[in-house]
């Protein structure tokens, strides 16, 4: 089970309305809203929590540098960080200071401004920036950046943080978390499911797998 600072493995048959396999932000996120709604939900994740690219990546949370057509996924996926970071008890590390996205050629130029155009039509607030204006607000800019927008809507949140926040605010919702719990089989069992690993089988109804790369 999980608690704070201590991560171990229950031995033993359990039993749960909901498995979640993948202790990542995904899984994390989904185990607490499920946990939050009144089911019994279980955890499990194959190494520690948030161990793998929920941990070691940058934390950005910008919109500028996204591709058009997913504009409107990640726009809502900004407000979930925010609406997070306002509801955890435990900090996420979370800030919204904005940012700049920066263009060195021609083609640059043109991209950074049909980027423009389509995040203010998702209502997206976005400056543009050039000379001495780029200058003054970003002097440890090379000179060879010609212009920039800027967004107050880009962040970040602290990866190392997030995690481990995410899987406190699951057990203080009810869910339970075992880490270093691998699942090396599924079946069906009745109307639900049996999760077998090396610390005994976990059965349940219904069954989230946000394993990413490691969903098999």
């Amino acid at each position: 089970m999980f608690a704070a600072g201590r991560q171990s493995v229950e031995q033993g048959a359990l039993r749960a309305d909901v498995a979640v396999i993948g202790g990542g932000v995904s899984g994390l996120c989904a185990a607490l809203y499920l946990a939050r709604g009144g089911a019994e939900v279980l955890l499990l994740e194959a190494g520690m929590i948030a161990g793998q690219g929920s941990s070691a990546n940058a934390g950005t949370l910008a919109l500028q540098n996204k591709r058009p057509p997913m504009l409107p996924f990640f726009i809502e996926g900004l407000e979930e960080w925010r609406r997070l970071a306002e509801s955890l008890e435990f900090d996420i590390g979370y800030g919204r200071p904005g940012g700049l996205q920066v263009a060195e050629t021609e083609a640059d130029l043109a991209a950074l401004e049909d980027q423009a155009g389509r995040l203010r039509d998702h209502g997206i607030a976005v400056d543009w920036i050039e000379g001495p204006s780029l200058a003054a607000r970003a002097p440890w800019l090379a000179p060879s950046v010609r212009a920039a927008t800027a967004s107050d809507t880009d962040g970040y949140a602290d990866p190392l943080r997030a995690g481990q926040a995410l899987a406190r605010a699951i057990c203080a919702a009810g869910g339970r978390i075992r880490t270093h719990a691998p699942v090396v089989e599924a079946s069906r069992q009745g109307t639900g499911y049996a999760l077998a690993g090396p610390g005994g089988t976990v059965t349940c109804d219904s069954v989230v797998i946000a394993a990413g790369p490691w969903s098999a």
